[in-house]
């Protein structure tokens, strides 16, 4: 990233933002910490890191082997908040957006003001299947809804490439049609163990990661669904 960077800008860099707390967007931070740069993150992004990024690192290091993965760590973010706000940083105005628990309890979305440039973290997935693991699917659905309110012209996803803000309604429609399916085999009475065989959404089957992903998005809706229930 700081190769590519310096291809179009002799600036330095003076902040690191974490959008969100999964490993494919924390573990890399430890590099511009050790060179000074302080990284932000939401409070509740920098809990969850703490929780359990340790166990994610281990992983990781069983599956790709220390090589790989040297000089890894867990970072603790410099600086944290809570809610939305204005940052001025080199120059530029920054709005940091936190619309609450969407995809993981502590989702920021970086809106640079002058471009209409969004980095919309783990709230927009294109063109792979989006990952429930962490996320709270009411409030995700919401977020979205107000992202599409935002004055952003162009949105860079968690993952895909840069799309029109229009184009955040597939992460939509995904969330919603999986909402649908499961809460019908939960109906029917469909178990646990059947519910991902049962539960196809054909619409997405090839998006990346589909084959991974949603059998697990379905259990942990259909869990959901069922915690939903008996706390009424």
């Amino acid at each position: 990233m700081l190769a590519a960077i310096a291809k179009i800008s002799r600036k330095p860099v003076q902040l690191v933002i974490l959008t969100h707390a999964t490993q494919e967007f924390i573990f890399g931070a430890a590099l511009f910490q050790e060179r000074g740069i302080p990284v932000l993150a939401h409070r509740k992004s920098a809990e969850l890191m703490q929780e359990r990024c340790e166990n994610c690192l281990k992983n990781l290091r069983d599956i790709l082997g220390e090589a790989e993965m040297q000089g890894s760590r867990v970072v603790v973010p410099d600086r944290q908040i809570d809610a939305s706000q204005q940052l001025k940083i080199a120059g530029r105005t920054v709005r940091l957006l936190y619309f609450g628990w969407a995809s993981t309890p502590g989702d920021l979305v970086v809106l640079d003001q002058k471009s209409g440039i969004a980095f919309a973290g783990g709230l927009v997935s294109l063109g792979r299947v989006p990952d429930l693991h962490d996320a709270n699917l009411k409030g995700w659905l919401g977020a979205i809804d107000r992202l599409k309110k935002t004055a952003a012209r162009i949105i860079v996803p968690g993952f895909g490439p840069p799309a029109r803000l229009g184009d955040i309604v597939e992460t939509r429609a995904y969330l919603k049609a999986l909402d649908a399916a499961v809460r019908a085999q939960y109906r029917n009475g469909t178990s646990l163990l059947e519910a991902p065989r049962n539960t196809p959404l054909p619409l997405f089957q090839n998006k990346k990661m589909y084959s991974n992903l949603h059998p697990r998005n379905v259990q942990q809706r259909y869990l959901e669904i069922e915690r939903e229930e008996f706390n009424r």
